[in-house]
């Protein structure tokens, strides 16, 4: 299989053409070993009773009759002829003819018959003679049978027939009955970079139709839960503010400078996470639609952007790297890993990598790097390594955990790596695009 291309339909189509083909191969080989003909007349057998009736009709007639019979049972591919003798060279004795010569006998009726075989020329295939009651000679020369090369000549056009003739049908067949399957392949594609996706249409087989409702239950429950998900988040985060306006009114009467200090910084805090929760939870409420974009400008534009805020970033000239996705996710997923290596490190170097069916962007850094234990951690919502959690850094440890939240849901992810010369390297995985748009909604 893998000299068919991978779809489906081909190997369907190959699948329906190469029985067709075994079919054909098996049926020739079958007739050519068991018949050895295309012809019932030239079946071994049937030439010897042909030959011993030919001779008894012969032996039976009149001596004056005899031409005339001789013409009239002269039809191919035997051909009749009476001598005195017959010729001087050696007959044949190999195995086939002297079984025919047996049979022959045999059907006479004569054991004692004298049955003679002499191979033919180039095109006649040989010629037996039946030695008559009367002394004389009957020769029954029969016409050459067909060479094997012939034969599979004659083969080979009929499998070229048939491919041409089933060829195109199989094919065409195959597509219509793979193209729903195909349709519910770009369907789950597609829910993975798109969640709010029209529900697929239910057509095709059976098994299909199961399927295509099954799936479209399966991403309407999916797009309920996300949605609940962020409506719940968005209240939490709002009903939050009045317990901390109080807490910050309260903090106010603390008589102890120093620790309504410390009171205020953290309330400060959880005021910026609830802020940045509600950011996040009204980002993700307003379900920006997927569409074919390429990711080289979109990452160009947030390092041209963070240059233009006098960030050291550096951007390398990618070629063009064709994706489906939601612009305005994907740009903060990019400006979320470019700022935290610039708030951590200074400064950032950004790339694209090619990659079968995918696009790596590669950010690096010249910071400390972060140990393997914390690797997975960092990515978890508001948590940030010990050595960050201060106020000068900035941020809440959300900006990674958005950034992987949209790299998956376009069907990729994110993954954190130290550098051999130092540093760290955070790549975005993005699939490459490949099928049509999605349908607007």
């Amino acid at each position: 299989m893998r000299l068919i291309p991978d779809r489906i339909s081909t190997r369907i189509a190959a699948t329906v053409i190469a029985a067709l083909v075994a079919t054909q191969i098996i049926n020739g080989l079958v007739y050519v070993g068991i018949i050895g003909s295309a012809d019932p007349e030239f079946d071994a057998h049937v030439l010897v009773e042909r030959m011993a009736a030919t001779a008894r009709v012969i032996d039976a007639a009149p001596l004056g009759d005899r031409p005339q019979f001789i013409a009239a049972l002269s039809q191919p591919p035997v051909a009749l002829d009476l001598a005195s003798q017959p010729p001087k060279e050696k007959s044949a004795e190999t195995r086939p003819f002297d079984i025919a010569r047996g049979k022959l006998r045999l059907v006479l009726g004569d054991p004692n018959r004298d049955v003679l075989f002499f191979k033919g020329d180039a095109e006649r295939r040989g010629t037996a003679w039946v030695h008559l009651k009367d002394g004389a000679w009957l020769s029954m020369t029969v016409a050459e049978w067909p060479e094997p090369s012939g034969i599979l000549g004659k083969l080979a056009l009929q499998l070229a027939l048939v491919a041409a003739v089933v060829g195109p049908l199989s094919v065409w067949a195959a597509r219509k009955i793979s193209a729903p399957l195909a349709t519910f392949a770009q369907a789950a594609e597609t829910f993975g970079v798109d969640s709010g996706a029209p529900p697929l249409k239910e057509a095709g087989p059976r098994e299909l139709r199961i399927a295509t409702r099954t799936f479209n239950r399966m991403q309407e429950r999916l797009r309920r839960f996300i949605d609940d998900r962020t409506r719940m988040l968005a209240a939490m985060s709002h009903d939050l503010r009045t317990p901390l306006t109080r807490l910050r009114l309260r903090a106010e009467f603390v008589e102890d400078a120093e620790q309504q200090q410390k009171m205020l910084v953290e309330l400060d805090e959880m005021t910026e996470m609830i802020d940045a929760s509600l950011a996040f939870a009204r980002e993700d409420a307003r379900r920006e639609e997927a569409r074919r974009l390429d990711l080289g400008e979109l990452v160009a534009t947030v390092c041209d952007g963070a240059v233009d805020a006098h960030q050291d970033v550096a951007f390398e000239l990618a070629p063009r790297s064709e994706i489906l996705g939601r612009p305005g996710a994907l740009r903060r997923a990019v400006a979320n890993v470019v700022d935290n290596a610039v708030k951590y490190a200074g400064a950032a170097r950004v790339r694209i990598v090619p990659m079968p069916g995918e696009f790596a962007v590669e950010v690096d850094d010249s910071g400390p790097g972060i140990p393997e234990a914390e690797r997975e951690r960092v990515f978890a919502p508001f948590y940030r390594i010990e050595s960050s959690r201060n106020r000068g850094t900035g941020g809440v440890g959300l900006g990674l955990a958005v950034a992987r939240s949209i790299a998956r849901e376009h069907g990729g992810d994110i993954s954190l790596a130290n550098r051999e010369e130092g540093g760290l390297r955070l790549t975005i995985i993005v699939p490459r695009f490949h099928g049509a748009q999605p349908s607007p909604r």
